[in-house]
């Protein structure tokens, strides 16, 4: 039998016990509140990506302008580009470390590079030091000089020219650690040369051959855009047949997808990419335009150098490519004949005067070498040096103020050792660009393209100046930091 009054004990006794157990819990558990702040201090990859975009287009933007003011061959222009230049990588080197103090610069992935181009540098500063000589002329006669260098102004010109150019390529360097940036900065370029592109042809075929700063004096009858020079400005438009070569070779190659029961014929982006092989006519006939031997023949060795590594990675067949070659030439030879055929032939009647000309400045060049190989004249003594050694069997009328060969210019100027160190930079770059070409299966746009442009640079410097320059260096310098550049992020 169940006592029920027992059992109401037992259970009031246990619920006196819980409450009890309870209230002990609650007294033990205490919440604290607490403030949690924001780390605003914390590197941000947004950040430093979304600043990077900005310098992108300031970079480009720079390099595109450089070439306006007389394709930057002028001693103001130069002085306001080194300007620009330092005021941008200074203020690229301040908001990134704002943003993330510990991140190291790009510039010390390529240690090699960096320290040739420091040794550069203070070898020309070098010049400076109160250290008289005696420079020996080819008649017997002795020229004392207070210092290594002939002038110190055009010296210090030169090395503020090149530090301009160092600048360039650290912010270049900067900005190209990321893949999609790489692809835009490169179709920027492509299209900022066509603009100059376009540019030339009205001002060449509508204007009456006309000049942007007033009357045109020289290459008259030849496209020159807003460079004085036509060999330096079918350099220009040679870098940018070139970058777009890549950049319309990867647009037709790009994966796209499929729709099913989708048209299988023309997309939007094989309209895209017709519509960049007209903008390369359009270039390639501005390059006819300029009538340079050496810049077309450079252009075309350089695109065939990026043609044949863009496809190569895109898994194009050998043969194919051979045909794209054959067919694109035979237009173009078409074009040429057509439009400029004449003139062309004209050229190539004295090309024999021209060739003996060019032969005896290299002659009379490498004798002024030979007798000062290790210090040189001065950087930028060229045109002054070459006076005491120029000969009668050279044009005496003529001031001489280039090499015609940037290698000579070089070894003339710096000696033969120091004189060497920027062929060897560009070497170097040529090496990693080939290299991270070799190793990627994506983004390989950028070593691509620099590889081509490097070989189309070592050909034209062996006739001609045009890589002396800002308005062609620029654009030049970016395409190196982009061949050589390595990305933070592997991209899938």
């Amino acid at each position: 039998m169940i006592d029920f009054n027992n059992f109401e004990d037992k259970l009031k006794e246990k619920r006196e016990t819980t409450q009890t157990t309870a209230q002990a819990d609650s007294a033990e558990i205490v919440f604290e509140e607490v403030m949690v702040a924001r780390d605003e201090g914390k590197p941000s990859a947004a950040s430093t990506s979304q600043a990077n975009n900005i310098f992108s287009v300031l970079v480009v933007l720079l390099a595109l302008i450089a070439p306006i003011p007389l394709g930057g061959a002028r001693p103001v222009p130069q002085m306001m580009l080194a300007i620009a230049a330092v005021v941008l990588c200074t203020l690229q080197m301040l908001v990134i470390y704002q943003i993330d103090p510990k991140r190291k610069p790009p510039i010390t992935q390529h240690p090699l590079i960096a320290i040739a181009g420091a040794l550069f540098v203070i070898g020309l500063l070098l010049q400076f030091l109160p250290i008289g000589r005696e420079i020996g002329l080819q008649d017997g006669s002795i020229i004392e000089t207070a210092k290594l260098t002939l002038a110190g102004g055009p010296s210090l010109q030169g090395i503020i020219r090149w530090c301009s150019y160092a600048l360039v390529f650290i912010v270049a360097l900067g900005v190209a650690e990321n893949i999609n940036r790489v692809e835009r900065i490169m179709s920027w370029i492509f299209y900022g040369i066509l603009v100059h592109a376009v540019f030339a042809l009205i001002t060449f075929s509508f204007l009456g051959d006309s000049f942007l700063w007033g009357e045109k004096t020289y290459y008259l009858g030849y496209a020159t855009g807003t460079f004085v020079n036509r060999n330096t400005f079918a350099t220009f438009i040679g870098m940018g047949i070139i970058t777009g070569i890549a950049v319309t070779i990867k647009k037709f190659n790009d994966p796209q997808m499929r729709r099913p029961g989708g048209s299988k014929g023309i997309t939007p982006r094989h309209i895209e990419a017709t519509m960049r092989l007209c903008m390369l006519a359009l270039m390639a006939g501005t390059l006819l335009a300029t009538q340079s031997r050496a810049g077309m023949a450079a252009t075309v060795v350089g695109g065939v150098v990026t043609l044949l590594l863009m496809n190569k990675k895109a898994g194009v067949k050998m043969r194919k490519t051979v045909l794209w070659l054959v067919g694109v030439g035979a237009v173009l030879g078409a074009v040429f004949l057509f439009s400029f055929g004449q003139g062309m032939i004209e050229r190539a009647i004295f090309t024999a005067g021209d060739s003996e000309s060019r032969i005896e400045l290299y002659r009379q060049t490498l004798a002024m070498i030979a007798a000062h190989p290790l210090l040189g004249y001065g950087f930028d003594n060229y045109q002054i040096a070459f006076e005491l050694f120029h000969q009668p069997d050279l044009n005496t009328t003529l001031i001489w103020d280039r090499a015609h060969n940037t290698y000579l210019a070089l070894w003339s100027e710096a000696g033969v050792i120091l004189g060497s160190i920027p062929p060897v930079i560009v070497a170097m770059a040529f090496v990693s660009s080939f290299a991270a070409w070799k190793r990627r299966e994506h983004g390989f746009i950028g070593p691509a393209v620099a590889c081509g442009v490097i070989v189309q640079a070592a050909l034209h410097s062996l006739v001609d100046f045009s890589f002396e320059f800002p308005g062609v260096n620029f654009v030049f310098v970016i395409i190196l930091a982009l061949g050589v550049a390595n990305f933070r992020r592997k991209s899938a």
